[in-house]
């Protein structure tokens, strides 16, 4: 897990350097094609309705437990869930807000319950919060 979280912090940060200081690459990686769409697993979907579909209710969740099923608890089945075509790469479940915000997750396949790291970005692309 160490590994992990080490790929996923420098991830980030290329992602967040190879920009102005506030702006990420994320969305220009997520059209890549190192990542191909794929239905949501069973394991991450919700059969409660989503709560609190907001950039506040994200900014205020306290994601420190890294449980992708909490976060799927609280705010239901993610939007869209992208499939790394890499082999050691991680995978995204991504949470596409009303604001134009989006919130992401970054995570190993099921059965695998933890992630590595969350991100809520803005339209623009700005970092609002970082969690690794």
């Amino acid at each position: 897990m160490a590994k992990l979280r080490v790929l996923i912090f420098l991830l980030v940060t290329v992602s967040v350097a190879s920009t102005s200081p506030a702006q990420t690459t994320l969305r220009k990686l997520w059209r890549s094609s190192r990542y191909s769409p794929a239905p949501v697993p069973s394991e991450w979907q919700s059969s409660t309705s989503p709560r609190d579909r907001d950039v506040a209710a994200f900014q205020s969740f306290e994601f420190l437990r890294m449980s992708t099923r909490a976060v799927v608890e609280r705010f239901g089945t993610p939007d869209r869930y992208l499939v790394s075509r890499r082999r050691n790469d991680l995978d995204f479940l991504i949470y596409d807000l009303p604001s134009g915000h989006a919130v992401a997750l970054y995570v190993s396949r099921p059965p695998h319950d933890q992630f590595a790291a969350a991100v809520i970005i803005d339209a623009l692309e700005e970092q609002v919060r970082l969690v690794k």
